[in-house]
């Protein structure tokens, strides 16, 4: 409860004024309810229950009217992400944003999608953009991560990484905080933070899975990839490296593919 409350608060200002006079109205109305149950006499206090209940009804249709086209936008293209629609994401997000009303959820999805697009430089704006409103959580900070270690900026990447980690993404990301790790020259860190992942089983995405091989090969001694796991993998790899251009990133993971394959 408290957690919506502060996020009606935090969002107020981006609503239409209808929403916003309704809400205000109906606090108030709400709040000389309440006054009325605690201190009134007996005969008024029926009354100040039923003005109560149709206040709270009052707030809380004003709340879902002040959100209902973010709640719409998101949830559309949070479904337009899934089903591999990027541009179709990123165009919802970019009007959300383009009218001031877009806040870390919505501009965490927009990072995600402009980087499944190769638009490395925008996916890297709007996370720094989300983590003006959230910089302490875990997703933003991933997502920033992710745009940096695939543009190339390696040791800004690990350090985003490990941020996002001491800030509750997923223990899997200890496999992008290795990979950009190793990428910066940095094979302890690398080698610490695949550690981190001794007890998770597999990662269930094939190249994720080739890229966990192929750094246990490189910086733990491992057999090399098994040709089931560069098989299962390789469309991913590939994709992965046009989706970054001319990064030194996809520089990198051209090089591995090319020792993996041979």
């Amino acid at each position: 409860m408290i957690q919506i409350l502060l996020r009606v608060l935090r969002d107020y200002g981006t609503w239409e004024r209808g929403p916003r006079w309704s809400l205000i109205m109906a606090a108030i109305a709400l709040t000389g309810c309440l006054a009325l149950i605690v201190f009134g006499s007996a005969e008024v206090r029926l009354g100040a229950v039923i003005g109560a209940f149709g206040a709270l009804v009052v707030l809380q249709g004003a709340i879902l009217y002040g959100y209902r086209h973010m709640v719409n936008d998101y949830a559309l293209a949070q479904q337009a992400y899934l089903r591999g629609d990027y541009d179709e994401a990123i165009r919802l997000m970019n009007a959300r944003r383009a009218a001031g009303k877009a806040r870390w959820r919505e501009l965490t999805l927009l990072s995600n999608a402009c980087r499944q697009r190769g638009r490395l430089d925008e996916a890297l704006d709007a996370a720094n953009a989300a983590l003006v409103f959230a910089p302490d959580d875990g997703f933003p900070l991933y997502s920033r991560g992710r745009a940096l270690l695939e543009r190339g900026d390696f040791a800004e990447a690990a350090d985003a990484l490990r941020q996002a980690l001491r800030a509750g993404a997923p223990l899997e990301t200890a496999l992008d905080v290795a990979d950009a790790a190793w990428r910066a020259g940095d094979e302890d860190g690398a080698r610490l933070a695949l550690g981190q992942l001794a007890d998770l089983p597999p990662p269930d995405d094939p190249q994720r899975a080739l890229l966990l091989a192929v750094l246990r090969w490189r910086l733990l001694g491992d057999e090399a990839p098994a040709p089931e796991v560069v098989a299962a993998g390789l469309e991913g790899w590939l994709a992965l490296e046009a989706r970054c251009g001319n990064s030194a990133y996809a520089e990198a993971l051209t090089a591995d593919r090319e020792t993996f394959t041979a």
